[in-house]
């Protein structure tokens, strides 16, 4: 498994036009079957041919897909920041915690739920711009990484920001 920035994001954040971190963009996230899913730092759109987070977004009891683009299970993040730090030569994005409520998406023991960082463009999946994926031993210290069993499910990002740019 493997966690990463989507080309295609880093390319829009030195764009006036682009989904940029701290914008009036819609963000979200959405849950992935990770056993399914093989990051691919190139998909140019959510719904991408074979790095498709579509065709690996999670189903189940407290997560709904919908018609998939601004689905119900899909969470919105809400106060995007950007701090700029000059000493270390890095800009950091946060965002604040989320929780998915009474979920269970898993199809077995073995299944687990990596979460995708989106920017919803234009109408559909087919013009959002991925933003990061991160997988189930990324985003827990557990041994196993993120499973689901039917009670709520909290995203705490890492202290240090959700994502550094360098």
């Amino acid at each position: 498994m493997a966690s990463g920035v989507f080309n295609i994001w880093k390319a829009e954040q030195g764009g006036s036009t682009g989904p940029q971190w701290a914008s009036t963009f819609v963000f979200r996230a959405m849950l992935i079957q990770s056993s399914n899913y093989t990051f691919d730092v190139d998909a140019n759109f959510v719904s991408s041919g074979s790095g498709d987070l579509v065709l690996n977004e999670c189903t189940g009891s407290g997560y709904t897909t919908g018609a998939g683009y601004q689905g119900a299970g899909r969470i919105s993040l809400l106060t995007q920041t950007i701090a700029v730090d000059d000493t270390n030569n890095r800009a950091v994005c946060d965002t604040t915690d989320i929780v998915w409520a009474s979920i269970d998406v898993s199809q077995s023991s073995a299944d687990q739920v990596g979460v995708a960082v989106i920017a919803e463009v234009g109408t559909s999946d087919d013009s959002s711009i991925p933003v990061a994926y991160f997988d189930s031993t990324t985003m827990s210290t557990a041994a196993g990484g993120l499973t689901t069993n039917g009670g709520d499910l909290t995203v705490a990002w890492s202290t240090s920001g959700v994502l550094t740019l360098t």
